[in-house]
């Protein structure tokens, strides 16, 4: 992926879509279409959904402070861990961090050979959600304090030396997670359904790790989640919603976030919000009381939102958990 001159235009790292769906989501007149499903074929329970205020933050004390994947594309093990601080809160135990540095390790452990083969920006470090959804059925993920994220001693600047140790592994298989819902589209096309199935799972309790595509800005050397607007409010621009803005044709790269509200919306700009926390730290949606007019405040310094548009038609895969026990 193109390294641009912002200090956060490399670290994403999320599972980059491949030809087969960039093709789609450049298709002529792709945009229009997945406006016009997104409105017209909602029912009247999913419209019930869309015109609630969602919020899994509300209420956890202490809030957590924003979470730093830098310098290493790890954002999909990121939002996977924070989906399960969330879940396990929400579950009533003590708030704690997990660990995505675990997570990882054993993440990259589980690419194939053949899959390393066909999976875009695998030498830079990327991951699937798939990758995820097998570590945590079969070895759980471990606190924080167990495994701590690695920002050096690292090989090729990715990947840590060490293994995770033995009371990381013991920690870990106490805490199994079973998959409520995983959805890749990797062959396209998008279900016109996405947003309404993860508005479901949010109304349910449950976090969603989400997977999105990084598109460049026109006439811009920056992208659709690094530029100020965006690293000030939190507000990440799409290409049915800003096409002014949103250069659809040239795709940067794969960034995955943990969604953990939604905030309704005018039609016109998407119909409503999908909140999540990201893993840059307090430098995205520095100011996330001063919204863009007429956009959502996010609420939370280190989270953002994106447009239900967005997530209907650009979303790459995403994955719900629910503890194994």
């Amino acid at each position: 992926m193109p390294d641009f001159p912002t200090p956060l235009g490399r670290f994403f790292a999320g599972f980059t879509p491949p030809e087969s769906l960039d093709q789609l989501f450049r298709a002529p007149g792709y945009a229009e279409w997945v406006h016009r499903c997104a409105h017209l074929g909602a029912s009247s329970a999913e419209s019930a959904l869309r015109a609630q205020v969602i919020d899994l933050e509300a209420g956890m004390s202490p809030h957590w402070d924003p979470r730093d994947q830098r310098p290493r594309g790890t954002c999909t093990a990121f939002a996977v861990a924070a989906c399960v601080d969330i879940l396990q809160a929400r579950r009533g135990e003590q708030p704690v961090l997990h660990s995505p540095e675990y997570l990882y390790w054993h993440m990259r452990a589980a690419i194939t050979a053949e899959e390393a083969a066909v999976l875009p920006d695998y030498a830079r470090g990327a991951t699937k959600l798939k990758q995820a959804h097998k570590v945590l059925a079969a070895r759980g993920i471990c606190i924080e304090a167990l495994a701590p994220y690695q920002t050096s001693d690292l090989q090729n600047g990715l990947f840590s030396k060490h293994a995770p140790p033995e009371a990381a592994e013991a920690d870990a298989a106490t805490r199994r997670f079973c998959t409520v819902k995983y959805e890749d589209f990797e062959n396209g096309p998008v279900a016109e359904t996405t947003a309404d199935s993860i508005l479901q799972e949010l109304s349910q309790g449950r976090p969603v790790a989400l997977g999105l595509p990084v598109f460049k800005l026109k006439n811009s050397h920056k992208n659709n989640w690094t530029y100020n607007g965006a690293l000030n409010s939190g507000i990440v621009f799409d290409p049915v919603a800003r096409p002014d803005l949103v250069d659809r044709e040239v795709r940067v790269s794969g960034h995955c976030v943990c969604v953990t509200g939604f905030q309704p919306g005018p039609e016109e700009l998407g119909g409503g919000w999908f909140i999540f926390r990201n893993s840059w730290n307090g430098d995205f949606g520095k100011y996330p009381d001063d919204p863009l007019a007429g956009y959502p405040g996010v609420g939370r310094r280190g989270n953002g939102a994106v447009s239900l548009d967005y997530v209907n038609g650009y979303t790459v895969e995403y994955l719900s958990l629910i503890p194994a026990d």
